[in-house]
């Protein structure tokens, strides 16, 4: 159960006042700094939570991400957040690189068995006894073959009648399917707000992740003969979860490389809001509901280089409006702030400088990098300037800006889909 709550955010100073034994969970991610001045601090290098077995519970926010009044609310949004990032890496296939989200709990072992028994309940073995007396639906196959044939005033009449009625009885998988649900709502509900199953008691739970390596044995040996999808799944998600869980009521669930993380929900929050930009300052429009195309992700351009034809660049996200010749090239940058100038940006948007697509030339290019910040704004990043070099007069218009979006709402607009 959780007692205490520290909120914190990514690349900031390690709080002062955690634990010895919080630290500890987190030391792996915890990324020492040195200043001009040369002043040496440590700051936390992830986002996720971390509790002790006493229930001291950290959670530490995304960069720029601003805390909640009430600390909960933080811990639940980035708990949720990061298995259902987790999820979707998974469901799409995303690749390695994107499955930065590990934990030391079977969270998502647990989300799939919670699937399962939220679109059928728990698993109940269904067989089917036949008996010569009601209840039950009659079975004329069997009526026909085993019944004894009268003839009365000319109508044939069959006894006994055999009824078929269809018996679920609770069994070894809907035990572990039960326990596992409970055991972790038990322990983590403030976290996931869900409601348990009712059917196993604490003490019961305990029990079974005890003989969690007989449990696996007896999973594995039911498993050798099904055939079903479905069971088979669920059987799958229950080994993951048993193999994993231990007796504790600590864990520690995190992303050392969010920058994958804020990809994806920058994409989720342009593909509901992405207005285009405003023409003269350049600043990003955001509305509720845009007309405008859906940005492509992960686009592929090649053919610019003589040397190697081949090779290509691979943009985050664009899109070409044919009505009017504009094409858009946005960059999603996980910083803490902007201190560097952005060569790669550049290079995207010098390459694409008059691209042509189906015979129609871009006349103008918007080319801006999206960053997390506690508020919406805007800046300028380049501007070509032609007294450095005459050279840069054929970039004539092009214009690169820091586009930065309020982080907590991007999360939450992921979370409402």
């Amino acid at each position: 159960m959780v007692n205490t709550i520290i909120v914190a955010r990514d690349s900031e100073k390690v709080p002062p006042d955690i634990s010895r034994e919080l630290l500890q969970r987190v030391s792996l991610d915890i990324k020492e700094v040195s200043t001009a001045g040369g002043d040496r601090y440590n700051t936390l290098d992830f986002v996720g939570l971390a509790m002790t077995n006493s229930g001291e519970l950290l959670v530490v926010l995304p960069k720029h991400c601003t805390k909640s009044a009430n600390p909960e609310n933080d811990a639940r949004m980035i708990f949720t957040l990061l298995n259902e990032l987790k999820r979707e890496s998974a469901a799409h296939n995303m690749g390695p690189s994107y499955d930065t989200i590990k934990s030391d709990f079977p969270f998502a072992a647990f989300y799939k068995i919670y699937d399962f028994f939220d679109q059928y309940g728990l698993y109940l073995d269904g067989n089917q006894e036949i008996r010569n007396s009601p209840p039950g639906k009659i079975n004329w196959k069997i009526t026909i073959s085993k019944s004894n044939n009268f003839l009365l005033n000319k109508t044939l009449f069959m006894f006994p009648i055999y009824y078929q009625n269809r018996r679920q009885t609770w069994t070894f998988i809907s035990e572990c399917m039960a326990c596992a649900i409970d055991y972790t709502i038990n322990h983590f509900g403030m976290l996931l707000d869900l409601p348990d199953t009712g059917f196993t008691s604490e003490e019961e739970c305990e029990d079974l992740i005890h003989s969690r390596k007989e449990v696996v044995a007896k999973l594995e040996e039911i498993r050798s003969g099904i055939f079903q999808d479905s069971l088979l799944s669920l059987i799958d998600s229950l080994l993951e979860f048993y193999e994993a869980v231990r007796q504790s009521h600590g864990f520690i669930l995190r992303d050392s490389q969010f920058n994958y993380a804020w990809e994806i929900l920058v994409h989720h929050y342009l593909a509901n809001h992405f207005a285009g930009f405003e023409p003269r300052t350049r600043e990003i429009l955001i509305e509720d509901n845009p007309r405008f195309a859906p940005l492509e992700r992960q686009v592929s351009f090649s053919g610019f280089n003589r040397a190697y034809p081949e090779m290509s660049i691979i943009l985050d996200n664009y899109a070409f409006d044919r009505n009017t010749g504009a094409q858009y090239i946005i960059d999603e940058k996980y910083y803490s702030s902007m201190s560097e100038f952005n060569y790669k940006q550049f290079a995207y948007t010098v390459l694409l400088h008059g691209h042509s697509q189906n015979g129609i030339k871009a006349k103008t290019t918007y080319s801006a990098m999206i960053l997390p910040y506690e508020t919406n704004s805007y800046r300028l990043h380049y501007i070509p300037d032609t007294l450095y070099s005459p050279a840069l007069k054929q970039l004539d218009g092009i214009i690169i800006t820091e586009q930065y979006l309020n982080i907590k709402k991007v999360i939450e607009d992921y979370l409402a889909d």
